[in-house]
């Protein structure tokens, strides 16, 4: 809180033959300016200080009030503090606007106890901050990523699989599992989405048959080939489960005892390490659709299943691979509140779930709530990202790619149009980058055009 202080005596034979001046006469008069007080938070209460104890039918809004293009601002709370020689000038309940720049008006009529005045009316200037419009503040997501965060020790395996014949699913310890949920929970909490996706045993059962699957033969993919020896039945549950799923892999350590007390972050080859995965999205194959993503934030997403198998690496001795499915094409939830949904998400975002440049942004289009713009109308999409902090632009639209990433993808995963871009000549996301976003060339299902405006400010979620 700031704090003004009035250090000059009130000297009542200063005063003789001067009143009070009003409002509507602020700007004639001959008032003492104080220093300008910039980045001023839109929220803020000013506490102003005298060296005598005040007449308390003095503090009021005549007499003390703030002035934004010659109107008074309304709302604004003056009060007496209980030591009587500080008045409290608390900002309306909505807050200043934004970037903008008010006074701060002090009349004379302001009287110490003994009816003495101010020798000289005072103002001083002030300009609020630039306020990201965020979805949850940095409080809430830090608050939020220490309900969420992985928390598992140990080695994840009730059962541990046979990825070789005899072939056996084998089975996860509850709270592996658990992290891998949370985790998606996690993402899905930053997007403004409902967190409340929850483990359905059917679904985890169906993926371990899909991790051994995927292990066995050592490559991912979403329609595999059956091993030799495998059972077809196995199979078919294995193949059902990686043609419904997001798939992963990572290299870990090969004796499988996780500890996440000794990671700042997410271990690797653990669930919660896919889910991250999955919500990265880079790489040639991904880029045009960012589908993993797009599947975790479906809004009617709500059952889903994780499945963990492992295999020694040939390429790195000491490790292993970890091949871990979700189950993600369920549409038990309710239909969708959200018209789009974006990665990273507006406001306050973790810089951590965003600190690889080859990382995609990308922006979820609600299909009931836009036209195709493939297909419905010949849409010329663009997007405009600034970074706030140099002014640096990049523009993005079919036209002009360059050495840029752009795609509008309408193939409907998550139930969603995707506009996917990533810039150039970046080599890392840091804390503190601002961007600011702007997609025009949309049209909504009326057929009008539509401009999606948000901004970006990374943050250290671990500090």
């Amino acid at each position: 809180m700031k704090v003004l202080k009035m250090l000059m005596s009130l000297l009542l034979t200063l005063c003789i033959g001067l009143t009070g001046v009003t409002v509507g006469s602020a700007q004639t008069t001959d008032y003492l300016e104080w220093p300008e007080k910039t980045s001023i938070d839109p929220n803020h209460d000013w506490t102003i200080k005298w060296n005598q104890e005040l007449d308390a039918n003095t503090v009021n809004n005549n007499n003390i009030y703030v002035q934004h293009d010659l109107d008074k601002v309304e709302g604004v709370k003056v009060s007496l503090n209980a030591d009587k020689k500080s008045i409290k000038v608390e900002a309306p309940e909505e807050g200043y606007s934004p970037e903008e720049s008010y006074y701060l008006f002090v009349e004379k009529s302001v009287k110490s106890l003994k009816g003495k005045e101010l020798m000289q009316p005072i103002k001083m200037k002030f300009t609020t901050k630039h306020v990201i419009s965020s979805l949850h503040s940095k409080e809430e997501i830090i608050q939020k990523w220490n309900e969420y965060k992985p928390t598992f020790e140990g080695n994840p395996y009730i059962e541990t699989p046979s990825i070789s014949s005899p072939y056996s699913p084998g089975s996860l310890k509850p709270a592996f599992l658990e992290d891998g949920l949370n985790m998606a929970n996690f993402v899905r909490y930053l997007t403004g989405l409902p967190d409340n996706l929850v483990l359905d045993e059917a679904l985890n059962e169906q993926a371990q048959y899909g991790a051994v699957l995927t292990a066995a033969n050592g490559y991912l993919s979403h329609f595999p080939e059956k091993p030799e020896d495998m059972p077809e039945g196995f199979y078919n549950i294995g193949y059902q489960a990686t043609s419904t799923s997001n798939l992963h892999y990572a290299f870990t350590s090969s004796n499988l005892h996780f500890n996440s007390k000794q990671t700042d972050f997410i271990e690797s080859g653990t669930l919660a390490y896919s889910v991250k995965s999955y919500m990265d999205d880079h790489g040639t194959s991904n880029l045009q659709s960012v589908g993993h993503r797009r599947w975790i934030l479906s809004p009617q997403l709500k059952n889903i299943g994780f499945g963990y198998a492992t295999k020694p690496s040939s390429q790195y001795s000491g490790y292993t691979q970890a091949f871990t499915p979700m189950k993600v094409f369920d549409k038990s939830g309710p239909p969708a509140t959200s018209t789009y949904t974006t990665w990273p998400s507006a406001g306050y975002f973790p810089v951590q779930f965003f600190d690889d440049p080859a990382t995609p942004w990308s922006i979820h289009l609600n299909y009931n709530e836009f036209l195709d713009p493939i297909i419905d109308y010949n849409g010329e999409v663009t997007v405009e990202l600034v970074r706030k902090n140099d002014g640096k632009k990049w523009t993005f639209n079919d036209l002009d790619k360059g050495e840029k990433f752009f795609n509008v993808d309408t193939s409907g995963y998550g139930d969603s149009f995707g506009v996917i871009f990533k810039p150039d000549n970046i080599t890392s996301y840091n804390e503190g980058e601002v961007f600011s976003i702007k997609v025009s060339g949309l049209r909504d299902i009326n057929n009008l055009p539509v401009t999606i405006n948000y901004e970006v400010e990374l943050f250290d979620i671990l500090h």
